[in-house]
């Protein structure tokens, strides 16, 4: 009985679909919002202009390079994590670890240039 006076003359079947539209928009909000984006993307696209950061690139290359300092210390900085990680836990996976991290870290890397 109580549910019949909650719901007004609105049956249970159409309060539980209009629920579970209610849970599904309130979940997906936010890909709804991406779509809409998506869709006024093409317009955006299409309008003219310079690219304004073209001269910076050589000095992101030469920052961020293969041959780059940064490169240099990035690795530095990975063998002694990679040596203190092998002396708390004497694994030699840990080091073994360490050459896929440069491996992958000099691929990263070469991507900028």
């Amino acid at each position: 009985m109580k549910l019949a006076s909650m719901t007004k003359g609105i049956s249970a079947s159409s309060n539980k679909a209009w629920g579970y539209l209610k849970e599904t928009y309130r979940r997906h909000k936010a890909s709804l919002a991406l779509l809409a984006i998506m869709a006024a993307a093409p317009s955006i696209a299409n309008a003219a202009g310079t690219d304004l950061l073209a001269t910076g690139k050589d000095d992101v290359v030469s920052t961020f390079g293969q041959d780059s300092l940064v490169m240099m210390c990035v690795i530095i900085a990975e063998i002694i994590v990679s040596i203190g990680m092998y002396i708390k836990t004497k694994n030699l996976m840990v080091l073994l670890g360490l050459a896929v991290v440069i491996i992958f870290t000099t691929v990263g890397f070469s991507f900028v240039s």
